[in-house]
């Protein structure tokens, strides 16, 4: 049983990682290469670097609390941790990662919806570990009766980290960078967008 739940965690773990580099390259896609970047390669080099780091960037935030859930989830699967336990986590958690992120001001519109993104995903993990699959698809297909169940968990999931996207926002003020933060939400909503329809796909 242990080793089974860890091929799950793995598997979905893969997934979410997927999912982040996805939402990476749609908000940061390569530009053209210009004339002098083929005349001078290292340029395209330096270039490409800066935006792999860039992209880096995005995918790590992104996945934040997708790990910080599904350590949860496997934690309370393997019986390591009780739910109360898991809360009290989230709550501590969330407040060490705006004390770092936001340079130790603390923000409880953003929390809340960091803790409320967090639940979601420790609800819909636990039913993945508990399914039957080799993958992450067939996990989902064992998790959820047909793709409108599934459907219906990818909408709250958008709403979830838009909503804490647009806590940040607010949070941030004229700090934030609104063109940026349209093209995050755009990607994120766009890749959940496919998930659906890739898991429940008919084989071909």
């Amino acid at each position: 049983m242990a080793a089974a739940i860890e091929r799950r965690r793995a598997a979905i773990l893969a997934h979410e990682r997927t999912v982040a580099e996805r939402v990476a390259r749609i908000v940061l896609p390569a530009p053209p290469v210009s004339a002098w970047e083929v005349i001078l390669p290292l340029l395209l080099v330096f270039r490409g670097a800066r935006r792999r780091q860039a992209r880096d960037w995005i995918a790590a935030n992104h996945l934040v609390t997708k790990k910080l859930a599904l350590e949860a989830a496997c934690d309370l699967a393997h019986e390591r941790a009780a739910r109360a336990e898991v809360q009290r986590r989230f709550e501590e958690e969330t407040r060490a990662l705006l004390e770092r992120d936001l340079g130790n001001v603390y923000a409880d519109s953003i929390r809340e919806r960091q803790i409320a993104e967090m639940e979601l995903l420790l609800s819909h993990y636990e039913r993945l570990l508990q399914a039957e699959g080799q993958d992450h698809a067939a996990l989902v297909r064992g998790a959820y009766a047909g793709r409108g169940a599934y459907q219906d968990f990818l909408d709250r999931l958008i709403a979830a980290e838009q909503a804490v996207i647009r806590a940040a926002q607010d949070f941030l003020g004229e700090r934030s960078d609104p063109a940026f933060v349209s093209r995050l939400l755009a990607a994120a909503a766009e890749v959940r967008a496919a998930e659906a329809l890739a898991a429940f796909a008919a084989p071909s």
